[in-house]
């Protein structure tokens, strides 16, 4: 009877002690996939599917969702815009104190400058020509 006790009580310890050690691995998996969609979220990682963001008609709210740029930043763009009419390109906002060529990495593929992409390719009369 002994013996079968001490069985017992062993076999419970490991078990016992298997599953703390599943659910703590368990835990842990889960905690980094939240951990790292937190982290995507914070440093504002857009989806990939999500629609380009025109820079001559987004809203700081807007602005402020691209990776690298902040509702300060996102003001400083409007009001560069708001002084100095519509941007011809995306390169245009290293104007921007605070826009770098590393902030311009991160963003360039998000923006558009919207119609103007398309006419700064149009044909004019004089290159017609």
């Amino acid at each position: 009877m002994r013996h079968f006790q001490h069985f017992t009580r062993s076999f419970l310890t490991t078990g016992l002690f298997a599953l703390i050690l599943f659910a703590g691995v368990a835990g842990m998996a889960f905690a980094d996939e939240n951990a790292m969609d937190m982290t995507d979220q914070s440093m504002g990682m857009m989806d990939a599917d999500a629609p380009m963001i025109d820079v001559n008609t987004a809203t700081v709210k807007q602005l402020a969702t691209l990776p690298g740029i902040g509702k300060g930043l996102a003001q400083r763009i409007i009001d560069y815009r708001t002084g100095n009419g519509t941007f011809k390109s995306v390169q245009e906002l290293t104007n921007i104190d605070g826009i770098g060529k590393k902030t311009l990495a991160k963003i360039e593929a998000l923006v558009t400058v919207g119609m103007s992409d398309e006419m700064d390719m149009a044909p004019t009369a004089e290159s017609a020509r």
